[in-house]
C-alpha cells in the first residue's frame, strides 16, 4: 500500500477526509474545520502532558498543544 493511501486511510479513520472508492470516487473533507492539532493527534498520537518524564515539560507540552489548536488548516466556506 502507498504512502499516500496509508496517510488518507488515517486521516478518513479521524473523521477528517472522507473516501469513496469506484470509478465515480474520491476523497473529501468532512470536517468542518481542521486544525494542526488535529492533523498532530491522528498521525502521530496525543499529547500526554499529564504524566510527561520530566515534570518540568507540562508548560510547555500544554503550550505546544494549545498554540496547534489555534492554527486552522481547512475550514469549510459557507
Amino acid at each position: 500500500m502507498g504512502y499516500l493511501q496509508k496517510v488518507v486511510q488515517t486521516l478518513s479513520r479521524h473523521g477528517i477526509l472522507e473516501c469513496k472508492r469506484g470509478r465515480i470516487g474520491g476523497v473529501k473533507m468532512r470536517a468542518r474545520v481542521v486544525t494542526l492539532l488535529d492533523v498532530w493527534e491522528a498521525t502521530c498520537g496525543g499529547l500526554d502532558f499529564t504524566d510527561p518524564p520530566i515534570a518540568a515539560m507540562v508548560k510547555p507540552l500544554k503550550a505546544f498543544k494549545d498554540s496547534m489548536k489555534k492554527v486552522v488548516i481547512y475550514r469549510r466556506g459557507k
